[in-house]
């Protein structure tokens, strides 16, 4: 099974998006512990101490150029692969219902992680907005009526050593600290945030790969 991620992540935009991405990978790894579980990371100049997170995890990584249009992005990446991938996720605000058309040929199934509800989405499978209260309403007019939504904080991407921590002892109210510049978006600091998100949305998208 092969998994790819679309994404970028550099001083300008923060590090938010890898950091869901990346969580997700691991979680992925952590469920499903199979010898033909392949995970790329496609990515335009991706710093250093994020590529190598990625390589001591086991991650493939491919360099893009810099974004410059959807239709160039996506012809660049298409021609990067050899075959279909399984799950195709994206995470990147630059992207939407041009790129996830033209690239739709070459992955079995599409998932957008977003939270901004602001743009037209492509013939999508799962739409992921761990929003808290986001409801299947914000995204009505973007997308189609295939699309499944896994949205709202049973879907909050938390890094596994959350999990490790709640599952010894109580953990303090202390703030969990959010990917860099991501801040404003940290919704709450309870501990019964901590879902097993991983599982839920492997569940979803592994049913119909």
């Amino acid at each position: 099974m092969k998994i790819l991620f679309r994404l970028d992540a550099n001083k300008q935009i923060g590090a938010g998006h890898f950091e869901r991405c990346f969580a997700i990978a691991k979680g992925m790894q952590a469920t499903h512990k199979t010898s033909n579980l392949s995970i790329v990371f496609a990515c335009s100049l991706l710093p250093k101490k994020y590529k190598d997170r990625l390589q001591d995890s086991g991650i493939k990584y491919i360099p893009l150029p810099v974004l410059q249009t959807q239709s160039e992005d996506a012809i660049y990446l298409k021609n990067q692969l050899e075959a279909k991938v399984d799950l195709l996720c994206v995470d990147h605000y630059s992207l939407a219902d041009e790129w996830e058309s033209s690239i739709r040929e070459k992955c079995k199934k599409l998932l957008v992680i977003d939270d901004l509800a602001n743009r037209k989405h492509g013939d999508i499978d799962f739409l992921l907005d761990q929003t808290f209260n986001r409801t299947e309403a914000a995204y009505y007019d973007f997308v189609s009526q295939k699309t499944t939504f896994l949205l709202g904080s049973p879907y909050a991407l938390l890094r596994q050593e959350f999990y490790t921590i709640r599952n010894s002892k109580r953990p303090s109210k202390r703030s969990i600290a959010p990917p860099p510049q991501d801040s404003a978006r940290v919704r709450c600091n309870e501990p019964r945030w901590q879902h097993k998100y991983t599982c839920r949305i492997f569940s979803h998208t592994e049913k119909v790969l």
